[in-house]
């Protein structure tokens, strides 16, 4: 009897956590699409003037801009050669720094 219901409460467990994996993963898509940044976008005057604060994150090279907006929550990456945007992301950080959950890129 005590292994049935320790099987059941396992199951129930694995599935309330299931759950709350599934309602995460909805939120951050969610986010990432009300994100008002396209890739392919061109990073101008207008765009920074547009978003506000930046901050130029590590990870930035020669060849590569990662920048953080902080008063809308969203990373770029930017290619320094044709200011073309190929990567957005929820939050401080990129897919490539493993900081960031829910990212859109071209590449």
């Amino acid at each position: 009897m005590k292994l049935l219901q320790l099987s059941l409460l396992i199951v129930v467990t694995v599935f309330i956590l299931g759950c709350s994996a599934l309602e995460d993963d909805k939120k951050g898509q969610e986010a990432l699409s009300k994100i008002p940044v396209k890739l392919g976008e061109k990073f101008n005057q207008e765009f920074a003037k547009k978003h506000g604060n930046v901050e130029t994150l590590e990870g930035t090279n020669g060849s590569i801009w990662i920048a953080y907006y902080k008063d809308e929550n969203f990373t770029i990456i930017t290619d320094k050669k044709t200011n073309i945007i190929h990567q957005v992301c929820v939050g401080r950080g990129t897919s490539e720094q493993g900081t960031a959950l829910y990212c859109k890129k071209d590449y």
